[in-house]
């Protein structure tokens, strides 16, 4: 590839993107070329469709370094973005490859096979918009701009710091919150489940609806609110019908009391309920 890569002239790059998706366990693609025609890379086919991206722009401000692709908005990874109304529930990756037309090899079959693509771009996919009848815009941030993460997250506080539901700090099993139901109606974000009514009201506010699509992929969305057979959620649920089964889960407040009776887990509790309501320190006398 360098000899092409040197020369203006001998050079005649076309470019794989590669969208990915893990959810449910299982991996999900997208895969699109610029050439004129489908080709063959690590054994899999690349569509070909009418797709480019903007100059790549290197930055030390990784969050604001983005990238943004074009593509027709009928394509499927496109479509999949407009039936939810909101981003998946999990992370979707892309990658960009870049090859030579001199590194194919049957080029003048109607399925040529790249030998050789070197990834030049990884990021995430942010998000999606419409620009017309016929294209899309796809908006990714750069790998670099997820690895920005506070040191210490966990800070002196009363209330429970943990993740719900994490196998390493809270270690609550998602079992012990998980309530099955079939959906009996949907209304805007309301859905009703007979199951739901098993808990009191407000047992599953803070706590999150999974459930799975026709493709095999996992949704998720937030529960606001739980009152009786119903549920109030966050985001559509797109692609949720009635008589499907889903699972709700409990939410926790991060209080001890919550910790305790409703989830049996004190000893992973990980705030300080018992911290001082007067600061030392503030310059008032102690005595």
């Amino acid at each position: 590839m360098s000899d092409f890569e040197v020369s203006r002239f001998s050079g005649r790059p076309i470019e794989l993107f590669e969208f990915i998706r893990n959810s449910g366990g299982n991996d999900y693609y997208w895969r699109y070329t610029g050439s004129d025609r489908n080709v063959w890379h690590n054994d899999v086919e690349w569509k070909a469709v009418p797709i480019r991206h903007e100059s790549i722009r290197l930055s030390s401000e990784a969050q604001s370094t983005t990238l943004a692709i074009t593509m027709p908005i009928e394509e499927d990874f496109c479509q999949k973005f407009r039936f939810f109304g909101t981003l998946p529930s999990d992370t979707v990756w892309l990658r960009l490859r870049r090859a030579h037309v001199g590194d194919m090899s049957d080029v003048d079959g109607m399925t040529p096979t790249v030998t050789d693509a070197l990834i030049t771009w990884i990021g995430t996919v942010n998000g999606i918009t419409q620009v017309d009848e016929v294209e899309a815009k796809i908006t990714c941030a750069m790998l670099a701009a997820s690895f920005q993460r506070g040191g210490l997250r966990y800070g002196y506080q009363r209330n429970c710091p943990h993740v719900l539901y994490a196998p390493n700090t809270c270690k609550v099993p998602r079992a012990v919150g998980q309530v099955d139901s079939v959906v009996t109606a949907i209304a805007g974000l309301t859905i009703t489940g007979d199951n739901f009514a098993l808990k009191p009201d407000n047992w599953f506010a803070g706590g999150f609806v999974e459930y799975r699509l026709p493709s095999g992929m996992i949704e998720r969305r937030m529960i606001t609110a739980h009152t009786g057979t119903q549920i109030n959620v966050i985001g559509t649920p797109a692609g949720m019908d009635v008589g499907d089964t889903i699972s709700a889960f409990a939410g926790c407040d991060r209080i001890v009391d919550t910790c305790l009776n409703k989830f049996a887990n004190l000893g992973n509790f990980g705030g300080f309920p018992h911290t001082p309501g007067r600061n030392p320190f503030d310059g008032g006398p102690v005595f």
